[in-house]
């Protein structure tokens, strides 16, 4: 087995899945359109898909989605939470399972949408190892992760917010996978044609306690093995308000949220693939086309 750091503690993962509810506030209403967003992605594939593997958020929209418009014959949800996969309806086949450990044969999915359940793997690339072994060959993978960036305000208020008070940080907010090691690591794990795109969203909430509700009730709260485990105190929650209303507040009193979406694709191995082009192979030069 490969020796890698635990970050994560993945029941803790389960427990924030099991709470999870679809009814968000209104203020993210935003994030119930990325996964239908992500499935959009195959309109630009000719590629027909049969069968296809769920995983993540929006398990039941995106199933439905899938077989409606795309014609799929073969969805499989799956998901870590017990509780969720309950609420699906029986006509739809699920599998409780554990991203780091899937238990499924290899060869068997020609499509796998994993939708905001990657970002809390402790051996990420060892998943992305399974999830590829699980595809046909020529077969479509399609991700979502927070980026880099998400989160930043609420991070860099509660690091100034502690350090004023207590004379040092704990960690608050999860680290999250820049572009950059995102695209490298499809590369790493064995993808063909990998492409990583980052999309930046602006989310709106009225004050802190909200977005505090709406990252609960998105299964999105802390989840890092060192965390505080220790409830905020008021007088850290007021310090930490008066440093986020003074450092990213708007106009209208509001504060701003920043969501970086970090979309993931790559194929499967297959020899009818296009190969990109052996470096020095160019047949003109980019001064052949400059004046």
């Amino acid at each position: 087995m490969s020796n890698f750091p635990i970050i994560f503690d993945r029941k803790k993962v389960k427990k924030n899945r099991n709470r999870f509810s679809p009814n968000l506030n209104k203020e993210v209403e935003q994030i119930n359109t990325i996964g239908l967003e992500l499935c959009d992605r195959l309109s630009d594939v000719k590629k027909k898909f049969k069968s296809a593997l769920v995983l993540g958020d929006d398990v039941l929209k995106n199933e439905s989605y899938l077989r409606n418009k795309y014609k799929i014959e073969k969805v499989v949800c799956g998901d870590l939470s017990y509780k969720r996969l309950k609420k699906i309806s029986n006509k739809i086949d699920t599998v409780c399972l554990d991203e780091e450990l899937l238990p499924f044969k290899d060869n068997i999915f020609d499509l796998i949408i994993a939708n905001f359940c990657l970002q809390w793997a402790n051996d990420l690339p060892g998943s992305l190892i399974q999830l590829r072994r699980l595809l046909k060959p020529d077969g479509l993978f399609i991700a979502t992760l927070p980026g880099g960036s998400t989160l930043s305000e609420l991070r860099e208020s509660f690091n100034n917010a502690e350090m004023e008070i207590k004379g040092g940080v704990t960690p608050r907010v999860s680290p999250f996978v820049d572009i950059k090691d995102a695209g490298n690591l499809l590369i790493r794990t064995g993808f063909s044609l990998p492409v990583a795109e980052k999309d930046l969203y602006t989310l709106k909430f009225d004050n802190l306690m909200l977005l505090f509700n709406a990252l609960r009730s998105y299964g999105q709260s802390n989840v890092l093995v060192e965390r505080c485990k220790n409830l905020t105190t008021l007088n850290l929650f007021k310090k930490v308000e008066d440093f986020y209303l003074k450092r990213f507040s708007l106009s209208n009193n509001q504060i701003q949220v920043s969501l970086e979406v970090i979309t993931l694709t790559g194929w499967s191995p297959s020899g009818n693939q296009q190969k990109p082009l052996t470096p020095g192979s160019a047949q003109h030069s980019l001064s052949d086309f400059v004046k």
